[in-house]
C-alpha cells in the first residue's frame, strides 16, 4: 500500500478518470454506485489522502478552524480548546489545536500555515498583542480571526474574554472580608490585557479598602520559575503576606513551592489561592482557595463569535465582546447543622437513575448531619397514587414531583413554600442552568421545590453512519434526498426506513429508531413531541379541544409508521430501553430524553461510544421534562427536610450523582471539561431546554376539571390502541377528544 498514492494512482487503479474520482470525493450526485464502490476500494487500497489545503484552493471553501493556544500545560488552554471544537463541530467545522510556547516566530509560522491552508477562521491567544500585522493578513485574505483573553494593541479584531478586572475585584474584596490584610498577587506579564486587568481589580479593591489593607501585584513569565524566584525574593527582605493570589495553575505552582521552602521564615499561616478551571475533583483546603472560571465557557463564546463572523464576514474592524464570568472563590461553608440519631426522613422518589445515585451517596449526608433518611422508590404511576392522596403522602416528609404534577400539588396546599429558605441561601440557586427553577419548582409567584432531574428531550444518533460516504450515497439513490439528522417526522420516518433491514436489507443497522411507547405515558409524551413539533396542539388558546384535527391524525399515522422500523418491543418500552436498543449499535436513531443515556458512554455495554451524535428533535419542539423535590406541608421537621435536599441538590454534590448516573442541572456539570468527555450531550441539552414546551393541562388550568394524569391515561391510551392497529388515528383521536370534551363540558 503506498502512502504517497496520487488522485492519478486512484483513477488508473479503479479504471476512470481522474474528474470522476475528484466527483466521488466531493459527493456529487451524478457519479454511478458501482464507479463510486470502485473508486472507494481503490482509495482504501492505495492509502490516498486528499491534501486539504490544495482541495480547498480548488473549492474555494474550507471547514477548518485553527485554535492557536500559548500552552497546554494550563488547563484553562485545554478547556478553552474543549469548548470551541464542541461549539464548532456541531457547525461542520474540524477545529485543529496548536501551541506556540510563548514564542511569536512560532505564532507568525502557525498564522502563515493557517494563510497557506485557506483556514476559515482562527482563533487565537496571541503571544504578540502589540504586532498583529501577520493576523491582519489573514483577515484581508478572507480568513476570520477572534483573538481571546490577551487584546491587540489598537483593537481591530473581535475578541473575548473573561472579565478578570471583575473577577479579581469581587474576589479580593471578599478575601479582605475574610481578615486577610497583606496579599500578594502573581501575576503573568502585563503586556497581555488578561493580566493588565486583573491586577487592575485587586488592586483597586485594595485600594477600596482603606489603609489597614496592603497588597502588591508581581510578575512573572507566566510559569512556575519566574513565579518561584520573584516570591522568594519578596519574603526574603521581609515583606509581609498572609495570602499568595495566582493568575494561572503554573504561576500557583512555582507560589507553592516558594511557601514550602521558606516556611521557617513566614510569620503565622500565608494562604495560596488560585484562578484556576472548574474541577469536580478538586478539594479546597485550609491550605488552598480557587477562584473559578470556565475555559469551556471562554471557548464555546470564542466559536460563537467566529461563526457569527463567517455567516457574517466583517469586512473592517472587529466587535470587543467580554464575557462575564461569577466568581466562587471559595466562600467560607458554615458548619454543617447536626441532628441526633433518632432524627429520621422519609423521602418517596421516582424510581430511576437519579433516585439510585442519591441512595449510593446518602452515607455522606448522613455522616455529615448525624440523620437517618430513608429513601422510598416507586413507578410513576404509583407514585402519582399517593401523591394524589392527602393520607398516603402524610407519611413521608420529601417527595419527587414531575414536572407537570407541580401546579397541581402546590394550588393544593400539599407542598411548602421555600422562599424564605431560598433566600437564606441563594447559593443552591445560582449556578443552576437558567430558567430550570421557574420551569420545574415554581407555581404563581413562590418556589415550592429544588430540582432533582433534569431532562431533555434530543435526537441521539450514529453520527458515523450519517457521515458515512457510503451511506450518503445510498441514501441519496434510494431516496433523492441528502442524509442528515432528520428535521421533520416525515423525514425521521425516510431515514428510520432507509436504516431499517427489513425494508433496507442493505441498511448496516437492523433498526431505524427505537420507540418508548409503553402505556400511557411513553405513548402520550412521543405523541406529543410530534404534534407540537407540526404546529398543532391538544387545545387551542381558548381552551378548546381540537385533538381529532385532520392535521393530528396525519401525525399520529405517522407515529404508528414509525413502529415498522422500530425494535422490538416497542409497545411496552420505557426509556431504559431505548437507552439499551441504542447501545447495542442496531438503532440507527433514537428521540430520547438525557437524564437516561448516561450508559451509552459505558464501553463495557455501549458499543456506540464515540459514534454519537446529538441533535434538536424533529420538528424542534421537545417536551419539557425533568424532576424536582418538595417539603410535605405537614413534615414535622422541615429544617432537617431543607438541608437534606440541599444536599441532593446542590452544587456540592452535583458531578459525583451526575457521575453516578443521575442528572442535574448545575452549570458547573455542562461547563465541566471531565463531565463533557463523560456524557458530551450536556452541552446540547443546556441548548436545546430553553425550547422545550411544559405539558400544561392539569386540574389548575382547566377549573378542577381534568388532571394530568386523567388527561395522559386518556389521551395515551387512544394513541396506544392506534399504535397496535386497534383502531385508526382518526377514530383514536376522535374518542379521545370526545372524552376530553365530556370531562370538559363542551
Amino acid at each position: 500500500m503506498n502512502r504517497n498514492s496520487t488522485i492519478k494512482d486512484v483513477a488508473r487503479h479503479a479504471g476512470v478518470s481522474v474528474a470522476t474520482v475528484s466527483n466521488v470525493l466531493n459527493e456529487r450526485e451524478t457519479v454511478n454506485r458501482d464507479i463510486v464502490r470502485k473508486v472507494r476500494e481503490a482509495v482504501e487500497f492505495l492509502g490516498y489522502k486528499r491534501h486539504q489545503s490544495g482541495w480547498q484552493l480548488k473549492t474555494k471553501k474550507s471547514t477548518l478552524v485553527n485554535v492557536i493556544v500559548p500552552s497546554v500545560t494550563d488547563p484553562h488552554f485545554g478547556a478553552l480548546f474543549t469548548g470551541a471544537e464542541r461549539l464548532l463541530n456541531d457547525h461542520g467545522y474540524t477545529a485543529a489545536l496548536h501551541v506556540t510556547s510563548e514564542i511569536r516566530a512560532k505564532e507568525n509560522e502557525l498564522l502563515e500555515m493557517s494563510l497557506q491552508q485557506r483556514a476559515a477562521g482562527v482563533l487565537i491567544a496571541t503571544c504578540q498583542p502589540d504586532d498583529m500585522k501577520r493576523a491582519d493578513e489573514l483577515r484581508e485574505a478572507g480568513i476570520q480571526v477572534v483573538c481571546l483573553e490577551r487584546e491587540p494593541v489598537g483593537g481591530g479584531f473581535t475578541f473575548i474574554e473573561h472579565d478578570l478586572r471583575r473577577l479579581l475585584f469581587d474576589a479580593t474584596r471578599g478575601l479582605l472580608h475574610q481578615g486577610y490584610r497583606n496579599i500578594v498577587l502573581l501575576t503573568g506579564p502585563k503586556e497581555y490585557s488578561s493580566e493588565e486587568r486583573a491586577a487592575t481589580g485587586f488592586l483597586d479593591a485594595i485600594a477600596a479598602a482603606g489603609s489597614d489593607a496592603a497588597g502588591v501585584a508581581l510578575e512573572t513569565n507566566h510559569d512556575p520559575e519566574t513565579a518561584f524566584r520573584v516570591l522568594v525574593e519578596h519574603i526574603a527582605r521581609g515583606r509581609p503576606a498572609d495570602l499568595v493570589v495566582s493568575t494561572s495553575s503554573a504561576i500557583h505552582r512555582g507560589a507553592r513551592k516558594a511557601l514550602q521552602l521558606l516556611a521557617s521564615q513566614l510569620q503565622g499561616h500565608v494562604r495560596l489561592v488560585s484562578i484556576d478551571e472548574e474541577s469536580w475533583a478538586d478539594v479546597e483546603s485550609d491550605d488552598r482557595l480557587v477562584i473559578r472560571r470556565s475555559g469551556v465557557q471562554l471557548g464555546a463564546a470564542a466559536a460563537e463569535a467566529l461563526l457569527d463572523n463567517l455567516r457574517n464576514p466583517i469586512a473592517h474592524g472587529g466587535g470587543y465582546r467580554r464575557l462575564a464570568v461569577s466568581a466562587p472563590f471559595g466562600e467560607r461553608k458554615l458548619a454543617a447543622k447536626r441532628y441526633g440519631d433518632r432524627e429520621e426522613l422519609r423521602v418517596l422518589m421516582f424510581d430511576s437513575m437519579s433516585r439510585r445515585a442519591i441512595s449510593d451517596l446518602q452515607p455522606h449526608f448522613e455522616a455529615r448531619h448525624g440523620a437517618k433518611v430513608h429513601i422510598e422508590a416507586m413507578s410513576a404511576e404509583r407514585l402519582h397514587g399517593v401523591l394524589s392522596d392527602p393520607s398516603k403522602r402524610a407519611a413521608y416528609d420529601i417527595i419527587e414531583i414531575d414536572q407537570p404534577w407541580m401546579s397541581e400539588l402546590a394550588s393544593s396546599g400539599a407542598l411548602l413554600r421555600l422562599d424564605d429558605r431560598l433566600k437564606q441561601h441563594p447559593e443552591l440557586v445560582r449556578g443552576l442552568v437558567p430558567g430550570v427553577m421557574d420551569a420545574n419548582c415554581r407555581y404563581g409567584a413562590g418556589y415550592f421545590a429544588l430540582p432533582s432531574r433534569f431532562d431533555v428531550e434530543m435526537l441521539f444518533y450514529r453520527k458515523d453512519l450519517f457521515d458515512d460516504p457510503n451511506q450518503r450515497l445510498a441514501y441519496r439513490d434510494l431516496t433523492g434526498g441528502e442524509l442528515r439528522p432528520p428535521e421533520t417526522w416525515r423525514e425521521f420516518n425516510t431515514v428510520a426506513r432507509f436504516f431499517t433491514q427489513a425494508v433496507n436489507p442493505a441498511s448496516p443497522t437492523k433498526y431505524g429508531t427505537s420507540l418508548g411507547a409503553s402505556l400511557p405515558h411513553g405513548a402520550l409524551v412521543e405523541f406529543l413531541t410530534r404534534l407540537w413539533g407540526s404546529n398543532s396542539r391538544v387545545l387551542d388558546d381558548s381552551g378548546r379541544v381540537t385533538l381529532d384535527s385532520r392535521e393530528a391524525a396525519d401525525i399520529l399515522e405517522s407515529y404508528v409508521e414509525s413502529t415498522s422500523y422500530a425494535a422490538p418491543g416497542w409497545q411496552d418500552k420505557q426509556r431504559s430501553g431505548q437507552v439499551d436498543d441504542f447501545a447495542t449499535g442496531d438503532v440507527a436513531m433514537v428521540a430520547l430524553f438525557c437524564a437516561p443515556a448516561a450508559p451509552l458512554t459505558d464501553r463495557s455495554i455501549s458499543r456506540v461510544v464515540g459514534k454519537i451524535g446529538y441533535a434538536a428533535v424533529p420538528g424542534g419542539v421537545p417536551v419539557l421534562g425533568g424532576w424536582s423535590m418538595g417539603i410535605i406541608a405537614e413534615c414535622g421537621r422541615p429544617d432537617l427536610a431543607f438541608d437534606w435536599m440541599s444536599w441532593a441538590a446542590g452544587m456540592e454534590m452535583a458531578i459525583p450523582l451526575s457521575i453516578m448516573g443521575g442528572s442535574t442541572p448545575a452549570l458547573a456539570l455542562h461547563n465541566s471539561l471531565e463531565l463533557r468527555s463523560v456524557y458530551p450531550w450536556l452541552g446540547k441539552a443546556v441548548e436545546l431546554f430553553p425550547k422545550s414546551r411544559a405539558r400544561a393541562i392539569s386540574l389548575t388550568t382547566t377549573g378542577g376539571k381534568l388532571s394530568e394524569f386523567r388527561y395522559e391515561q386518556i389521551v395515551g391510551s387512544r394513541v396506544h390502541q392506534a399504535l397496535r392497529h386497534e383502531i385508526s388515528a382518526a377514530d383514536a383521536l376522535r374518542a379521545a377528544a370526545d372524552e376530553l370534551r365530556n370531562i370538559l363540558g363542551q
